[in-house]
């Protein structure tokens, strides 16, 4: 603790000459970490920060990060409800009091509460980037590729699938990324995204935590109408929710018969004449309303529970069928005439959004597509245009950014766990070669519900992979996949192989090379995006 105590003495010392100046201290603060650090101790030399007369900063004992919490012995305060330990010292004749508090739940969600930079908000009306951490050890990296970035970031985000799968909680999510956060020092705006929420009790998992974003998914309402006869397609249509729809089969096939309506992008670019008519107002009820129903529920239902401001996402990405830019259309047309804000849309865009790979398909047809998309976002101008499974999709960010510009969101997650698989490729070949072997006996059952194309049958052998290729891996399209899709059965593959314990120290123990890997990559997304700079904290 000597060490600590001389941080803390030394750190302090510097919010007394002038106050708290943000600059002054961090100025200071690498001098006190680099004079300090040693293999057992680390100072993290961004996360200093003085809160009403309170500096906390974080450090790393051994192999835990603890936050260190200094004020005077007299000082009136509020103490952290995870406490490890208290200890004294002096700086110059003056004795402080420093806490010791672990980087759990209740202390993230303490310092939530007492500092309102940690607590996400809603988006401003700023272009946004999600960032799902499935490990919960990345924030720092995401924090340095965004930071200096015009885009909104959304630093918690994962969906309750992916809860599930990595054996996370909502909490938990949140407090990782609020952990992330003090340790590189943001005190910018940011976001709290709940993702793929299908369910009313989804909602009930997520709702105390503080998130900001609820992503409605209803995939599992959408149908096919055109594997529909003629018969069904009308007995589907009659039998609609009407009551949730708060319309007839007869009254909205009066609203939409409007004939024909002209989009143009901004740029000129490309138009289109967009047709309503009896049969193609029946087909984007069939495939649609059951589910724009289903999410007002959920909306009323957040509405009741959560109450306050927040950003509503409706997800319909999840299926095999293109949206059409009619369907499109119409979908926000009936969120509108049912009254519900709708803050980002995710459509099914032409060709292949595949897990942990480029972009699949006619790129003219997808510009032609998505330009017509984006008018008629334009058209209603209240919501952003999203992009799921968005992670390394390079060949078609810059179309989405010239077309939505700042009305496009951009999610990705799975991403960063093959960034951390990266640096196991470098740092510990045979943890590297264990995950390898088990993702590829997991893929046949890991695949099913992802869209993926990977052909383990072409594929060599993981046994007959040299060490040296093994960082190669992570560039070639089949094993991005397969390692993709295998991410919860490797963190929750249990005492067998204890993946998760054995993946995080490695990562814990190359933490820099981890972050700086992370901010590359993701620096790469937001180069193709053309995303412009800052100076957000």
């Amino acid at each position: 603790m000597d060490r600590l105590t001389r941080c803390a003495s030394e750190l302090f010392a510097l919010t007394a000459k002038g106050g708290p100046d943000a600059a002054r201290l961090l100025e200071g603060a690498a001098s006190v970490a680099a004079r300090h650090e040693s293999g057992d101790f680390r100072l993290y030399a961004r996360s200093p920060l003085v809160v009403d007369g309170r500096l906390f900063f974080l450090v790393r004992l051994r192999a835990d990060k603890v936050l260190v919490r200094v004020t005077r012995r007299d000082f009136d305060r509020v103490t952290p409800p995870d406490v490890d330990g208290s200890i004294e010292t002096k700086a110059g004749n003056t004795e402080l009091a420093c806490l010791v508090c672990p980087c759990s739940k209740a202390n993230a969600a303490h310092l939530q509460h007492e500092i309102k930079h940690l607590r996400p908000r809603t988006n401003p009306g700023r272009a946004a980037f999600g960032a799902g951490d499935r490990i919960g050890l990345a924030t720092p990296g995401h924090v340095r590729a965004l930071r200096s970035t015009t885009y909104f970031p959304l630093f918690a985000q994962q969906s309750i699938r992916e809860m599930d799968r990595t054996g996370r909680s909502p909490e938990d999510v949140m407090a990782t990324a609020v952990w992330g956060l003090i340790e590189e020092g943001f005190t910018g705006e940011w976001g709290a995204d709940a993702d793929h929420l299908k369910t009313a009790a989804d909602i009930e998992r997520v709702v105390p935590y503080g998130y900001t974003m609820f992503t409605l998914d209803p995939s599992v309402f959408i149908q096919n109408p055109d594997a529909l006869s003629a018969d069904a397609l009308r007995d589907a249509y009659a039998r609609l929710p009407w009551d949730a729809l708060r319309s007839s089969p007869e009254v909205l096939l009066v609203e939409y018969d409007v004939g024909r309506r002209t989009f143009a992008d901004r740029h000129g670019a490309h138009s289109a004449e967009l047709v309503f008519d009896e049969p193609s107002v029946v087909k984007c009820a069939v495939k649609y309303s059951a589910g724009i129903a289903h999410c007002a529920t959920l909306a009323a239902l957040l509405r009741d529970k959560r109450g306050g401001r927040f950003d509503v996402e409706v997800s319909f990405d999840e299926t095999d069928w293109p949206t059409s830019p009619l369907e499109h259309l119409f979908i926000a047309a009936e969120f509108r005439r049912l009254g519900m804000q709708v803050d980002s849309l995710a459509l099914r865009f032409p060709g292949a959004f595949e897990k942990g790979i480029d972009y699949k398909g006619d790129l003219a047809v997808f510009e032609r597509t998505f330009a017509i998309h984006a008018a008629v976002r334009d058209a209603f101008d209240t919501y952003r245009l999203s992009i799921h499974s968005g992670s390394d999709k390079f060949a078609v960010y810059p179309i989405m950014s010239k077309y939505a510009g700042g009305k496009l969101h951009v999610k990705t997650a799975g991403t960063t766990y093959l960034e951390a698989l990266r640096v196991a490729a470098r740092k510990d070949t045979a943890l590297f070669r264990e995950i390898l072997e088990f993702s590829h006996g997991r893929y046949a059952e890991d695949r099913r519900t992802y869209h993926v194309s990977a052909d383990p049958a072409r594929m060599p052998a993981p046994r007959s992979v040299a060490p040296e290729r093994y960082p190669g891996l992570l560039e070639d399209d089949a094993w991005r996949q397969v390692l993709h899709v295998a991410f919860g059965s490797v963190l929750t593959s249990g005492p067998e192989h204890d993946f998760r314990a054995r993946f995080c120290d490695m990562l814990s123990a190359n933490e820099e090379d981890f972050y700086a890997t992370v901010e590359r990559h993701f620096g790469k997304h937001l180069e193709a995006l053309g995303a412009s700079t800052t100076t957000t904290s």
